[in-house]
This record gives C-alpha cells, sequence and structure tokens, in this order.
C-alpha cells in the first residue's frame, strides 16, 4: 500500500514539475498571441517625419522599430541580436507586400496576426542564432549609394572603377542605403544588373534609436563596431560627401 501511494505522489509531483516547466514556457511566449507583441514596438514614424537628413531622402517605406530595452529585459537579447530581430521582422513583412501593393499601405494590407506570427518566426531565428549578413567576412567594405540612385548608369560606372581600386582588396563590398529597404536596393540592382561581386545589402531596416548600450538617442543610426565587433570596417563614401551621422563606431573613410 505504501509503494502505491508513493508511486501516486511521485507521479503527481511530475505530473507539478511538467505542468510548471511548460507553462514557464508558454508564459514566455504568450505576448506574442494577439496583438500583445506590439508592446514590443515603438510608435509608427509619420510619414512626414520618415526621412533621412545625411541621405536628402523621405522613406517610401513604412519600418518597424523595436523596443531593444524591453526586449533585452525580458528575453536577454543582445545588441547583435536585436539589431537582427529588427532587420529580419522588417524584411519578411516586406516580403508579402504584393507588387501592385503602395508601401504606404503595408499596415492595412498585414494583420495583427500575421505580424504577430512574423515576430515570432524572427524571434525563433534570432535566438536559434540567425546572423546577419557579413558575418563570415573579416574585412567588410560598406559603400553609400543613395546620392547616385537617381543615376544608376553613373553608379554602375562608379562602382566598377570602385571594384578595380585597391581599396576593394581590403573587404568584401556590401551596398547600403539610408533611403531605402535592403530588399529595395537588391531590387534596384536585380532590374540594372552589374558585377556579380557587388550582392550584399543593407538598407534603413538596420538603424534605431539605441546605442550600443541600450540606452535610447535622440537621432537614428547604428554601431557598426558593435554590430561587427571582430571585423574591420570600411565605409565607402562618393568624393565630396561627408560620413553620415547615421553611422557609428570605429571605422575607416574611404570616397570613390
Amino acid at each position: 500500500m505504501k509503494v502505491i501511494i508513493l508511486s501516486f505522489v511521485l507521479c503527481l509531483a511530475s505530473c507539478a514539475k511538467n505542468h510548471i516547466s511548460r507553462t514557464h514556457r508558454d508564459s514566455r511566449f504568450a505576448v506574442f498571441n494577439g496583438t500583445h507583441f506590439e508592446e514590443f514596438f515603438l510608435p509608427s514614424v509619420p510619414s512626414w517625419a520618415n526621412f533621412s537628413v545625411a541621405g536628402k531622402c523621405f522613406r517610401d517605406q513604412s519600418l518597424s522599430y523595436l523596443k531593444f530595452d524591453l526586449l533585452a529585459q525580458n528575453y536577454e537579447l543582445n545588441y547583435f541580436d536585436l539589431v537582427s530581430l529588427q532587420t529580419l521582422y522588417n524584411r519578411e513583412v516586406e516580403r508579402l507586400r504584393p507588387d501592385h501593393l503602395r508601401k504606404e499601405q503595408m499596415s492595412e494590407y498585414i494583420s495583427p496576426r500575421d505580424k504577430s506570427y512574423i515576430f515570432h518566426e524572427t524571434f525563433e531565428k534570432v535566438r536559434g542564432g540567425f546572423k546577419l549578413a557579413l558575418t563570415r567576412y573579416p574585412h567588410v567594405n560598406l559603400i553609400w549609394v543613395d546620392p547616385f540612385l537617381d543615376d544608376i548608369a553613373h553608379l554602375k560606372t562608379r562602382l566598377v572603377q570602385l571594384k578595380n581600386s585597391a581599396i576593394m582588396d581590403k573587404g568584401v563590398p556590401v551596398l547600403f542605403s539610408l533611403c531605402n529597404s535592403s530588399l529595395q536596393v537588391e531590387s534596384i540592382f536585380k532590374n540594372n544588373p552589374i558585377d556579380s561581386e557587388f550582392n550584399l545589402y543593407l538598407g534603413a531596416e538596420l538603424f534605431h534609436v539605441y546605442d550600443d548600450q541600450l540606452k535610447i538617442r535622440p537621432h537614428f543610426g547604428v554601431d557598426l563596431k558593435s554590430l561587427y565587433p571582430e571585423k574591420k570596417i570600411n565605409i565607402i563614401v562618393p568624393k565630396g560627401m561627408s560620413l553620415p551621422s547615421e553611422l557609428r563606431g570605429e571605422h575607416n573613410l574611404f570616397f570613390y
């Protein structure tokens, strides 16, 4: 009889432990259900304020910006994880947009349920080890392309000249934009093919209002050295242009 009672007690203890473990696990992700996940997002930027001073442009892509401090507090994500999560989330949302839909209509097209699903999926990818592009390269050449996007032919000429320069021996080329998302930049060059060496892109979804200590700053930017601490970073801007204030962290500056 004692054996039966002891077995029963152990069974109850095991079930209780499993329930607590399952409840704890489920509670971590309960915030992603329904609209509760939205507490991890900053308010949307109005179209009249969605611009880049350095890029001298208004963005036609409505981006979502995360509350880095709140996510770090709840899920122990570091700076790299948070930038990766925001970038990946915006890319996945943009991929759902039909070609005929204007970019500013995205919030009307994608439901809160879809956004919640995308956020959960991208969160899991980041927690699973997803990293932004460039992680396998020791040296990186970030090439700012916005000033020439109105004249693609001229930009292609500049890039060909740049490819043949000594600067390109210092790292893999990455085209980046302050005005467009990475998918928009990729689309531009798919429609205007250039050398296959230029096939990595970073866009406006990379930027945020936090420093590498997750403190809010009064302007958008990204700390490149905190993002890629083990890499040598070269920033290449058009001749006659200044370094965009959005780019922070240790780097070498070149012109093309």
